[in-house]
């Protein structure tokens, strides 16, 4: 058995600590094999998560894991957020970066830029000044939030 063939028991697992702490899983993957296995989880709350908060959940998410045996063997475990800089590709990655202004990559090679509104229907709204324009999900390659200093 595959290690990544684990994920979606250890996600069953995890999930009711991850929403009970207001947390939304990102994404969750492992890497290496034997003793360097690693099994990496991101999360995302609004707000964000600090590093005390990270260490929390690292510790209690690694203690679920252990008491249900669910992990063969020894592996390491790596809690984080996602980041700014992270691309956003699907409807929750939009979605959870409602309010920020975005650069948007669109498929046709051109990119827009604009505050994400809402995300509905397959697609993202955003503002550009006082217009807001849809775009559909499937016409964008990706996204980037906009660091302003």
């Amino acid at each position: 058995m595959e290690l990544r063939d684990l994920l979606p028991e250890i996600e069953k697992s995890i999930l009711p600590f991850l929403e009970s702490g207001g947390m939304e899983l990102v994404e969750m993957s492992f890497h290496g094999r034997g003793r360097t296995s690693l099994l990496r989880i991101t999360l995302w709350k609004k707000g964000g998560i600090g590093i005390d908060e990270i260490s929390k959940v690292s510790r209690h998410v690694g203690d679920i894991l252990d008491q249900r045996d669910i992990i063969p063997g020894k592996y390491t475990l790596e809690v984080s957020s996602p980041g700014l800089d992270r691309e956003l590709r699907t409807e929750a990655d939009f979605r959870r970066a409602e309010g920020e202004k975005t650069e948007f990559f669109l498929n046709d090679g051109t990119s827009v830029v604009g505050e994400i509104s809402s995300v509905a229907d397959g697609r993202v709204n955003i503002m550009q000044g006082e217009e807001q324009v849809a775009l559909p999900i499937e016409g964008i390659s990706k996204g980037k939030i906009k660091i302003e200093f």
